[in-house]
C-alpha cells in the first residue's frame, strides 16, 4: 500500500482512518469501497471545499482567505490582498454595489498558513443586488480563482482551480450561502474534477452585523457533490450529521471549526458507504474514515 507524509495535524486522522477501515482494503482493493488514498484524497478535498465556502458567508472571507482568521471577532475588517475595481458601495453595507477583484501571487501569497503557503490568483466579481437597502446579500462570480497550498511535499498540499456561483441571504440571526463550483484539484494523488452544489445555512450564536467580521456559529452543509478522477466517478450526497460549530475566537488560524460531523455518502466502486468528516477541535484538521454499509 503506497505511504504519504502527513503534517502532525493530519497524523492522529491517518491512524483512525486506517485502523477503522481495516476491512474496507487498501489500494490494491478497490472494488470494496474507498481505499486508504481513495479516502485521504477524498476527505481532504471535502475538507477544503468546505472551508471555502463558509469563508463566503461573508464578503471579507471571499476576497482575502486570511480576512476572518486575523480580524477580532467584532472588529472591522481588515484590507483585501486584492483591492476592488470600483469602491461605491451606495448603501454603505460594506458590500460594492458592482466590483472586480484580480489575485496575484505578488499580493495574495501567505506564509504560514495551515503549516504551508498559499497563494492565490484568479478573478471575482462581487455584487450588491440591493445597492440601496443594507444588508447581507450578494452576489458572486468565481473566474479561475486559482489556491496553492505548498507544505514542503506533504499530503495536503494541493492546487484547486475554482469557477463558479455564490449568494448570500439571510438576517443579523440567520444566514443561507447556495455555492456551486466546478473545481480541478490536483494533488500528490492525482487530478480531480469536481461540481458541487449545495448551500451552507449559519446560525449565529449573537446576531451578525454588517462591517463586521463572522461572529461564532453553528452552520450545515447539504447537498451534491460529483467527483470523477482517473477511473473513478462518483455522485455524492453531502449531510450534515452535527452542526459544524464555527468559533470566531479561535484567531491566527484558518480551521476555526471545533465539531461537527459532515457525511458524504454514494456507492464507492461498487460499495455503498460513507465517507466520515468529523471536526473535533479548533486548530485541528478533521479526522476521517469510510463507512460501509
Amino acid at each position: 500500500m503506497k505511504r504519504y507524509r502527513l503534517r502532525p495535524a493530519l497524523f492522529g486522522a491517518a491512524v483512525a482512518l486506517v485502523t477503522l477501515t481495516a476491512a474496507c482494503g487498501d489500494s490494491n482493493a478497490p472494488t470494496t469501497g474507498l481505499s486508504d488514498e481513495q479516502t485521504t484524497a477524498l476527505a481532504l478535498a471535502v475538507r477544503d471545499e468546505v472551508e471555502s465556502s463558509a469563508s463566503g458567508l461573508s464578503v471579507a472571507g471571499n476576497v482575502d482567505p486570511l480576512a476572518r482568521a486575523a480580524s477580532a471577532p467584532s472588529g472591522a475588517l481588515v484590507t483585501p490582498c486584492a483591492a476592488p475595481s470600483s469602491t461605491t458601495d451606495s448603501d454603505g453595507d460594506g458590500i460594492p454595489d458592482d466590483a472586480s477583484y484580480v489575485f496575484t501571487a505578488a499580493n495574495c501569497t501567505f506564509t504560514g498558513y495551515r503549516g504551508g503557503t498559499l497563494t492565490l490568483s484568479g478573478g471575482l466579481e462581487i455584487t450588491d443586488p440591493t445597492p440601496h437597502a443594507a444588508g447581507f446579500a450578494y452576489t458572486a462570480t468565481l473566474t479561475g480563482i486559482t489556491a496553492t497550498f505548498d507544505a514542503s511535499g506533504q499530503a495536503s498540499d494541493y492546487t484547486a482551480i475554482r469557477s463558479g456561483l455564490r449568494s448570500l441571504d439571510g438576517t443579523p440571526t440567520a444566514l443561507t450561502l447556495t455555492d456551486s463550483a466546478s473545481v480541478q484539484r490536483t494533488t500528490g494523488l492525482g487530478t480531480a474534477a469536481i461540481v458541487r452544489n449545495w448551500t451552507v445555512g449559519f446560525a449565529p450564536a449573537t446576531p451578525a452585523a454588517i462591517n463586521h467580521t463572522l461572529p461564532s456559529g453553528n452552520f450545515a452543509v447539504n447537498g451534491t457533490m460529483k467527483w470523477k478522477r482517473g477511473a473513478e466517478n462518483y455522485a455524492i450526497t453531502v449531510t450534515t450529521k452535527d452542526s459544524l460549530q464555527y468559533d470566531a475566537t479561535c484567531t491566527g488560524t484558518p480551521q476555526k471549526i471545533k465539531a461537527g460531523e459532515l457525511r458524504a455518502a454514494a456507492t464507492y466502486n461498487g460499495k455503498d458507504g460513507y465517507l466520515r468528516v468529523v471536526w473535533s477541535a479548533c486548530d485541528r484538521d478533521p479526522a476521517f474514515v469510510f463507512v460501509g454499509s
